[in-house]
């Protein structure tokens, strides 16, 4: 039995989430090491404490009421956290749980935060990247689209717009063969399929065809 505790208390303490149990009245039962940590204080410190004492009011008022939520609804609850003063530029995950004993009755709520900070700052860094994108192809001089692998057009910008005489909602969702002249869909076809299959860059010049009716150079 010992045996196991330890065993329990080592991977407990092994996670870099936060693990914690309160009572119904908000008080931790538990807290694992990495949760103590982020609050300044031992495991110990935080046993027997609610959040009023380890976050300012308005967060803690924030948490109580979270935790209320999840007694009285019976359900988990995930969400997104700012984390405390030792971590404030970080953001958290948690999912909490009523904490129930073997005979079902409710005794309090069960956590776990998982510092998801590192998906957030990727998450932004690639949604300012595809913004810049979006600038610059959309004031470029030349038509730019792309395709997904079947030739659908999945984006347009507006040069490529302009030269097909096609408004962007149109062109969208359009397969890109419909476009070409049918004197060159053939080689065009065949030379898309050598690209798709070496993914090597590749220049292509043929007649098109504007959705809307007519023919350009391309």
């Amino acid at each position: 039995m010992r045996r196991d505790i330890d065993l329990l208390q080592a991977v407990l303490d092994g996670t870099t989430d936060v693990i914690f149990v309160k009572d119904a009245a908000g008080k931790y039962l538990f807290i694992n090491r990495i949760g103590a940590q982020l609050v300044g204080k031992s495991m110990v410190e935080v046993v027997g404490q609610d959040d009023a004492s380890l976050f300012e009011p308005s967060v803690a008022a924030n948490i109580r009421a979270i935790d209320q939520r999840v007694m009285a609804e019976g359900t988990p609850i995930t969400y997104e956290q700012p984390g405390p003063l030792l971590a404030a530029d970080h953001t958290f995950l948690l999912t909490k749980s009523p904490y129930r004993n073997a005979a079902g009755e409710l005794l309090g709520v069960i956590g776990i935060a998982r510092d998801i900070s590192p998906q957030k700052r990727a998450a932004e860094v690639l949604a300012d990247s595809a913004r810049r994108f979006s600038t610059l192809a959309n004031n470029s001089p030349t038509g730019i689209y792309e395709t997904d692998f079947q030739g659908t057009i999945i984006y347009v910008n507006n040069k490529c717009c302009e030269l097909f005489e096609t408004p962007r909602e149109q062109m969208l969702q359009q397969q890109g063969r419909k476009v070409i002249h049918p004197d060159d869909l053939h080689w065009v076809m065949e030379r898309w399929q050598r690209f798709i299959a070496s993914d090597d860059a590749s220049y292509l010049t043929g007649q098109v065809l504007s959705i809307c009716g007519g023919m350009a150079m391309a």
